[in-house]
């Protein structure tokens, strides 16, 4: 199963269309069809849109191995929402994220600190 697929199971699992799950990490459904069918792999920023606001583990999301659900989920404000789509602007943000996540497993730290960082630009 490729990663288009697993995001597909999670979207038809909270029983939503393309539409709906799109708008749920800022993106659009005929970029979230492209991700399901394969044409396009999806960004970090998009795997961490989806992993915050369906309470997926980044970790089944990239490989498939693993627990798909994060036994406490933590879903995404609006606010963070806003983040994420300024993050996904800004290419050079991109090491600052990774380092982010390789450092803090806790996923309410990664984004006290890159609401931080946003607020410091």
């Amino acid at each position: 199963m490729h990663i288009g697929e697993r995001i597909k199971a999670v979207r038809q699992e909270f029983g939503i269309s393309q539409k709906v799950f799109g708008e749920g990490i800022g993106i659009a459904d005929s970029y979230v069809s492209e991700i399901e069918s394969g044409k396009k792999t999806p960004s970090l920023t998009i795997l961490l849109a989806i992993a915050f606001k369906y309470g997926v583990s980044l970790d089944w999301l990239k490989s498939g191995k693993g627990e798909k659900y994060i036994k406490e989920a933590t879903y995404l404000t609006n606010k963070e929402i806003q983040i994420l789509k300024t993050l996904r602007n800004k290419k050079e943000l991109h090491a600052f994220v990774v380092l982010l996540i390789e450092k803090f497993k806790d996923k309410k730290e990664i984004v006290k600190r890159l609401t931080e960082f946003l607020k410091s630009l």
